[in-house]
């Protein structure tokens, strides 16, 4: 899991953005999240491209 942020939180042009990203360890996809509130939208998702049995 990783996290950052975006922003200055006394801008209206800039506001604080907060970001969160989360990678499966079964299958290595990665998935980006933007918390609005309390909820999570997705923002982006990226699939692996090694191969199916590949493990670090």
């Amino acid at each position: 899991m990783a996290g950052g942020r975006q922003g200055n939180p006394l801008s209206r042009t800039n506001p604080l953005r907060r970001y969160v990203a989360y990678r499966c360890s079964a299958c290595q996809d990665m998935t980006a999240y933007e918390q609005v509130g309390h909820d999570l939208k997705t923002i982006s998702r990226h699939t692996s491209r090694a191969p199916k049995d590949f493990r670090r």
